[in-house]
């Protein structure tokens, strides 16, 4: 893993717990979640590959109740649908470049982008989140722009504005030197809601 694009706190979220285009089917699914209950969804391809892990409701009270947020501030991230995802470039010599503001997603036959950090942190600035609890919030989340070399890869949370249980399909894409590619996620699915996440 190139040592800069290594984020230090995702490293928590893990203990505590021309064009081409291709997809993956909702039952290939790889649990790789050490918490009870939580999916991954994997794709590979075109030299990189990707997974999406469901982090749990009570995975990110904790998580982020240490980190300084209060209990309100912290349910507005406990219910939105939230992923450890990890990619690397696998084989490309080139350098695997993406850019989050270029990803979205479709449900219900609606589309819409991911919900990324400068829409979270305008959210915290108005409700007045102390800084320190803002740049955990941060260093937390997957870089929205990043590029990887051969081998590199990198881990954060991704954050998708759905209700629980929503099945949802990924639209992913990146460059490597001149190429463009695409690929789509299929049948990907928020947390279901718990007994406890029912207020």
């Amino acid at each position: 893993m190139n040592a800069k694009l290594t984020w230090p706190w995702t490293w928590l979220i893990i203990c505590m717990t021309a064009m081409t285009s291709s997809s993956l089917a909702a039952d290939e699914l790889d649990p790789v979640n050490p918490a009870e209950g939580a999916r991954t969804w994997r794709w590979s391809g075109d030299s990189v590959s990707l997974r999406l892990t469901q982090i749990l409701p009570d995975q990110v009270r904790g998580f982020y109740q240490a980190r300084g947020f209060g209990a309100a501030e912290t349910e507005f991230i406990a219910r939105t649908c939230v992923f450890q995802t990890v990619m690397r470039n696998e084989t490309s010599a080139h350098a695997v470049e993406i850019d989050l503001t270029k990803w979205w997603i479709e449900a219900d036959g609606d589309k819409r982008q991911l919900k990324l950090e400068r829409q979270w942190q305008q959210q915290w600035e108005r409700l007045d989140v102390s800084q320190t609890a803002r740049l955990a919030f941060r260093w937390a989340l997957f870089p929205t722009v990043q590029s990887f070399a051969k081998g590199d890869w990198n881990m954060g949370m991704t954050t998708f504005v759905l209700p629980p249980s929503t099945v949802f399909d990924l639209h992913v894409n990146w460059r490597a030197g001149d190429q463009k590619y695409d690929a789509v996620v299929r049948g990907v699915e928020c947390v279901p809601k718990s007994s406890k996440d029912s207020s």
